[in-house]
């Protein structure tokens, strides 16, 4: 694959951190990989795919939070992954979303169908919150599903995270649009997005998000809010 020459932020959707559309021939996060490797921590569990592209979990032993998200995982070759508090999302070659855990089987709680996925197509991102998942497409449409089967704003976004309760997508101007999954009004301030940032990456915790700005300074906001001091240039 390539990075196209174009690792130095010119390109908002080419540089360090950023989105690899999977599988395009372009390395568009610059890792040296045309496709997304990753390790992820959910509520109780962990998740990662391996050199041979298949999942592995493992965690959640205690039969109060074991909801089939470690044990259960799906066979096949896998590109992308996110784990949420009770469930995961994993991408295949063929950019089709697989979810397992919590939500995948109707009358075992915890319920909100945040593992039945959609009609989807030509998915670049998967990301799992607490009781809700969203996905993002090559289009730069987001779909969510679970918890009361919120609907995103419209496109177009260039980069997705999710927390509990809310969900977060980054627009290719640099600016973050955050809203409420639809089934908790718990707010802490994970929805008063600093104004007049240019934001790159951006990441949702349980009731907070982190933004990574265009001068490498890190800015957080919602529950224990803070903006963190210089980071390193990822240019």
């Amino acid at each position: 694959s390539t990075c196209d020459g174009d690792c130095n932020d010119e390109n908002n959707l080419i540089r360090p951190n950023g989105i690899d559309t999977l599988q395009d021939g372009i390395d568009q996060d610059c890792d040296g990989l045309d496709r997304e490797r990753s390790i992820k921590a959910g509520g109780f569990h962990t998740c990662g795919i391996n050199e041979d592209g298949q999942l592995v979990c493992f965690g959640a032993k205690e039969d109060n939070v074991d909801y089939g998200q470690a044990l259960q995982v799906p066979n096949g070759n896998y590109v992308g992954l996110d784990a949420g508090l009770y469930h995961n999302c994993a991408i295949t070659p063929d950019s089709e979303v697989h979810c397992w855990g919590a939500g995948k089987t109707i009358g075992v709680e915890p319920h909100y169908g945040q593992s039945l996925v959609p009609l989807l197509a030509d998915v670049v991102k998967v990301s799992t919150g607490g009781y809700h998942s969203c996905a993002l497409t090559v289009d730069q449409d987001v779909t969510c599903w679970g918890a009361l089967q919120v609907l995103a704003p419209t496109g177009p976004f260039v980069d997705i995270s999710l927390g509990w309760y809310h969900s977060c997508g980054l627009r290719p101007s640099g600016d973050v649009e955050c809203w409420n999954d639809g089934m908790e009004s718990r707010d802490v301030g994970q929805f008063a997005i600093p104004q007049g940032i240019s934001f790159r990456p951006i990441a949702a915790g349980a009731e907070h998000v982190c933004g990574l700005d265009d001068e490498g300074f890190v800015h957080c906001w919602g529950a224990g809010e803070s903006d963190l001091g210089a980071a390193p240039d990822f240019g």
